[in-house]
């Protein structure tokens, strides 16, 4: 579905990433956030329960890369 219409989410403007969208998947009361990339990729940036209420942090993008990693040192 998203891929062939990817602005089917809400504009999502309360972070610090620009192009964020919301798309919530009424079902499974969770929110997924995502922003287009280029025509070819979709970035999905968090998958968020609405039971916890407000959003995830969309600030640090790279967070992510950082999990699992063994540390320096």
């Amino acid at each position: 579905m998203l891929a062939e219409h990817p602005s089917i989410g809400a504009t999502f403007e309360e972070g610090p990433l620009a192009g964020v969208r919301r798309l919530h998947l009424g079902r499974v009361g969770y929110q997924l956030y995502y922003r287009v990339s280029d025509e070819q990729f979709l970035d999905v940036l968090g998958l968020w329960h609405s039971s916890r209420g407000g959003a995830p942090d969309l600030g640090a993008p790279d967070a992510s890369a950082d999990h699992g990693s063994p540390s320096a040192g």
